[in-house]
């Protein structure tokens, strides 16, 4: 009996089977790290890149993702405009890439859990900025934000015909849940 081949035949077995729990073992804490990750994760490594959005109501809308927050993300569509997706309306999401891992050097944000979509609302109302603010049943409402609360936004709704300052028509209230997307123009 030669020693030597034995050993290195059972080393050999033993390296296999070493290589092989190893690749078990790094498929399943990959599935597991997988199933960690949420939209906004997912999102947030494709900053830079142009995506397509299908939203609620039949909504579509294609643009390049600049930020994400836990519950929203930020495009810049074809015009220019910045589009503030809530994401819970997000139905459908295509120009992905397979994994989460950043494309491209640029996209080292990571998602801004602090930032709620109450906070970038707050903000565009203290902003007094003109938005257009989208809403599932595929209706627009144009003007500014006047107040953010808990749960719902009120908005005054301006007359975009007039030359120079816009005449106020009055306001609307309008429930978090019924808003896709705000618009603001650049």
């Amino acid at each position: 009996m030669r020693w030597d081949q034995l050993f290195d035949d059972l080393e050999g077995r033993a390296a296999a089977m070493a290589r092989a729990d190893r690749a078990v073992d790094i498929a399943d804490r990959s599935r597991i790290e997988a199933g960690r990750l949420g939209l906004a994760q997912r999102l947030a490594a494709h900053e830079g890149v142009e995506i397509h959005l299908r939203l609620a109501g039949g909504l579509s809308l294609t643009g390049r993702v600049q930020r994400t927050g836990s519950d929203w993300l930020l495009l810049t569509d074809a015009t220019g405009a910045d589009c503030l997706v809530f994401m819970p309306r997000v139905c459908a999401v295509s120009g992905l890439g397979r994994w989460t891992a950043p494309v491209a050097a640029s996209s080292t944000r990571r998602v801004n859990v602090g930032l709620g979509v109450g906070h970038v609302l707050r903000a565009l109302s203290g902003n007094r900025a003109a938005v257009g603010v989208q809403l599932v049943d595929g209706s627009l409402v144009s003007g500014t934000i006047d107040r953010v609360a808990d749960d719902f936004v009120d908005v005054t709704v301006r007359d975009s015909g007039q030359v120079g300052r816009r005449r106020s028509l009055g306001g609307v209230t309008i429930p978090r849940d019924a808003i896709s997307m705000i618009r603001s123009w650049p």
